[in-house]
């Protein structure tokens, strides 16, 4: 005689003869050993009509809630060797006390389920919104300082003195470049839709476009420069050639590259004399190109003959055309870093008309970053990076007077996001400089020369797209800011709020937003 067991750990049947019956066997299938026993017999299913099963619901549900929990027999020997070599059977599971969940219980829990997610949902919301109206804070890397961020209020401190509307949305603009103060135009530079660079000339007294045409140039360098009257524009195009083009329509003038890259360099000679700089209209006729080593060179226009060559010196590197390098706003001065101050050339004859005097005060001066003239070219402001002794460097915003050369004051400004030394700078009236910071929509507003720090500065609003303009010839502080949905972009100016300062004082730590319609916080 035989009988059919099944493998508890894998179900596979198998058939052994009755000597078998009581002894351990092992399933060749899982290789899991148990003592041989027959299977009962299961009892035949009754199928009840639908009447008698719904008459039994009650029962079933007694029975579900309070189903026996019946332990299985385990060879505890069997069991410790084979779970130990990865195949003994499960472990057996003790009782919980717990009642399983019926119909009843399974759709409250999901109820409650939902409840709680949607009143989490809607509490997550509400403070979403409220930080929002709060702000937020940033604790910056200096110490224990805690710079509060907070979302514009609407209220307004300064309202817009003039305002253009401009041909394209904030996100577009580029950088703006300006015609000399009898002129009053201004060379908006963006992006189109599609990469494209295009310049738009607007008249800023009267508040319209005059000209747009498109140029084939890099976004990034900006190496470019409007005419004092407005009829010229230059710029650097994508193979390093300097164009000039007609401000009215766009036809090219003249194309030329005033440094070559020499391979071969000759003894003495400077590798970074053959890349260009920066380059600036002195007059109509007139195009001043700097190289990367501070050498200077003046051409005829539209001939693009020499007038005269400044030789570059050793250990200058002027890669950024906003560092180091600063043009007063009538363009007759330069302004060149020399590691000590800055060497003050004349632009029409490239003759030295004298050099800053060095700080005692200052070990050694590091690097220099953006500079700028006053709007009555008296002064001359920089950021410098200095070093007052060992290993330590500070950031100053340093002035000095242009007739003399005689060093004036300097400012110790926090190094941060803010202001950095490659700020680009800004004159904002006569007693004012603003710190553009590595994104041109956001700055810091200084007195000069008491050196108090008013506040910070944004373009654009919250979140959104702007630009503070560099240095116009009116003295005034120009910026491109966007309406609330950004879809239209004007080019604004506002006047210092003196109000403000006097009654709330100065505030670094605040900020003021310049959107279209002026100074908001």
């Amino acid at each position: 005689m035989s009988f059919t067991i099944e493998c508890p750990g894998c179900l596979t049947p198998h058939t052994l003869p009755d000597e078998q019956r009581g002894k351990p066997h092992r399933c060749e299938t899982c290789l899991q050993t148990f003592v041989a026993e027959a299977v009962a017999e299961e009892a035949p299913r009754i199928v009840q009509p639908v009447d008698a099963v719904a008459a039994e619901a009650p029962k079933m549900n007694q029975l579900i809630d309070e189903e026996p929990y019946v332990a299985m027999p385990v060879d505890r020997k069997t069991f410790s060797r084979g779970r130990a070599a990865g195949r003994g059977p499960e472990p057996s599971r003790k009782p919980t006390g717990k009642k399983k969940l019926g119909g009843e219980r399974v759709a409250l829990l999901v109820t409650a389920l939902i409840a709680v997610l949607m009143v989490g949902g809607a509490a997550a919301a509400i403070g979403y919104r409220v930080w929002l109206d709060s702000g937020k804070k940033q604790v910056q890397n200096t110490g224990k300082t805690v710079v509060q961020v907070p979302r514009p209020r609407g209220v307004v401190v300064q309202p817009e003195t003039q305002r253009i509307g401009l041909d394209c949305e904030d996100r577009e603009v580029q950088e703006v470049y300006f015609s000399d103060q009898a002129t009053r135009q201004a060379a908006v530079v963006r992006t189109s839709l599609n990469g494209a660079l295009w310049v738009d000339r607007y008249d800023l007294a009267a508040g319209k476009r005059l000209s747009s045409f498109n140029v084939n140039a890099w976004a990034a360098a900006l190496r470019m420069s409007l005419s004092p009257s407005g009829t010229r524009f230059a710029y650097e195009d994508n193979r390093g050639d300097v164009v000039i083009v007609s401000a009215q329509d766009g036809r090219v003038a003249a194309r030329w590259r005033p440094y070559v890259p020499n391979r071969f360099a000759a003894p003495g000679d400077l590798p970074f004399e053959h890349a260009l700089a920066r380059i600036e209209f002195v007059t109509e006729d007139r195009l001043l190109t700097v190289n990367q080593a501070g050498g200077m060179d003046l051409w005829t226009v539209p001939g693009l003959q020499p007038v005269y060559h400044v030789a570059g010196k050793p250990g200058r590197e002027f890669s950024d055309p906003r560092v180091g390098l600063g043009l007063s706003l009538e363009r007759k001065t330069l302004a060149v870093f020399n590691q000590d101050g800055f060497e003050l050339r004349d632009t029409m004859t490239g003759a030295l008309q004298r050099e800053t005097v060095r700080p005692a005060k200052f070990n050694t001066v590091d690097s220099a970053g953006g500079v700028a003239f006053s709007p009555n070219g008296k002064t001359v402001v920089a950021m410098l990076t200095i070093r007052r002794g060992g290993k330590e460097t500070d950031v100053v915003l340093a002035g000095w007077e242009v007739a003399t050369g005689r060093f004036i004051s300097d400012i110790a400004v926090e190094k941060g996001q803010i202001i950095q030394f490659r700020s680009q700078l800004i004159w904002w009236g006569p007693n004012h400089v603003v710190a553009r910071a590595g994104s041109p929509k956001e700055g810091l507003a200084v007195s000069w020369p008491g050196g108090q720090q008013v506040r910070q500065l944004e373009a654009g609003y919250r979140q959104k797209n702007g630009l503070i303009a560099p240095n116009s010839p009116d003295g005034r502080l120009w910026f491109v800011a966007g309406t609330e949905d950004s879809t239209a972009a004007f080019l604004t100016t506002v006047d210092m709020p003196e109000n403000e300062r006097r009654i709330e004082g100065d505030l670094p730590g605040e900020r003021w937003w310049l959107t279209a319609k002026g100074i908001f916080k």
